[in-house]
């Protein structure tokens, strides 16, 4: 005969979690659980085989998440989180493919933004730095310091092309 219910202990050897941990997907309505009362004792926590099933099917799939990507945001570029993409645990050629069709999206999505920046007269420093390759805090350094032209039009910087342009030659000159 197969088990239906299960208590805390049997609970935790069939998920082969620890008591912690199953009181934590508790706590978080990652798993519901319906108490027993009996005479002279707490109420003893019982758990449903399908409720312990479908908690067991989430546990053994991944959910990956990538570090940051570029995304244009608007006018504006930014590092943005990726969304999570949850696989299964056993399926690592389709991870590698998600992270290639990922890797060739991110860099069309860069060349087009680049592309835009092509017909701009003046960048703001995320701008200046994708173009150039130096860091945001160095451009900023760099204008506070006036070694770069530089003008904060509310509470951005913006630099002109050809002022990021002649600043660079300075620097490798």
């Amino acid at each position: 005969m197969t088990q239906t219910k299960f208590n805390l202990k049997e609970a935790v050897q069939y998920l082969g979690i620890s008591e912690r941990t199953l009181k934590r997907y508790v706590k978080n309505n990652k798993v519901t659980v319906s108490y027993e009362s009996r005479p002279n004792t707490r109420p003893i926590m019982i758990f449903s085989k399908q409720e312990l099933d479908r908690l067991k099917d989430e546990k053994n799939t991944s959910t990956v998440k990538p570090m940051v990507e570029l995304v244009p945001d608007n006018d504006n570029l930014s590092a943005t989180q990726i969304n999570s993409v949850t696989i299964p645990n056993n399926n690592l050629s389709e991870i590698l493919n998600l992270i290639v069709q990922k890797l060739e999206q991110n860099n069309k999505e860069q060349e087009n933004s680049l592309a835009e920046l092509d017909f701009k007269l003046t960048l703001n420093l995320k701008e200046a730095s994708l173009l150039s390759g130096l860091s945001k805090n160095y451009l900023r350094e760099q204008i506070k310091q006036g070694n770069l032209k530089g003008i904060k039009i509310g509470n951005a910087w913006r630099v002109s092309r050809k002022n990021l342009n002649e600043f660079i030659e300075t620097i490798f000159n």
